[in-house]
């Protein structure tokens, strides 16, 4: 149980670290940060999520594991849900990160419903 519990964190944290490669390397300037009005959101969702995996090391007990894979599955795919929406926006830089983002997201997706599925 533990080990599947720690899978669906490092799958969400490599999400999160491919989703804020993809904005650094998109911003249009070059490569850089930059907090332009559509690419805030996504600074904010990708903090949060790299925040919630970091500390979701520390949790042990069973149900607070759950709580905290519910709610990176929670923030995961409203960053998706904004991604396809066009509220987040990219530029030519995203194109070199879209395999890296559709495979990173529906291998986490599929452990976080493994972890909450079979695991009591």
């Amino acid at each position: 149980m533990k080990s599947d519990y720690h899978q669906t964190i490092y799958l969400t944290l490599l999400f999160t670290v491919i989703c804020f490669l993809s904005l650094i390397f998109a911003t249009g300037k070059g490569i850089g940060i930059s907090f332009d009005d559509n690419q805030l959101v996504a600074y904010l969702l990708s903090g949060i999520s790299l925040f919630i995996c970091l500390s979701a090391f520390k949790v042990k007990l069973s149900r607070k594991r759950k709580t905290m894979v519910k709610t990176l599955g929670t923030v995961h795919s409203l960053f998706l849900i904004l991604f396809f929406s066009g509220w987040i926006g990219f530029n030519e830089g995203l194109f070199i990160f879209i395999i890296p983002i559709i495979g990173a997201s529906y291998f986490s997706f599929v452990t976080i419903i493994h972890y909450l599925e079979f695991n009591n």
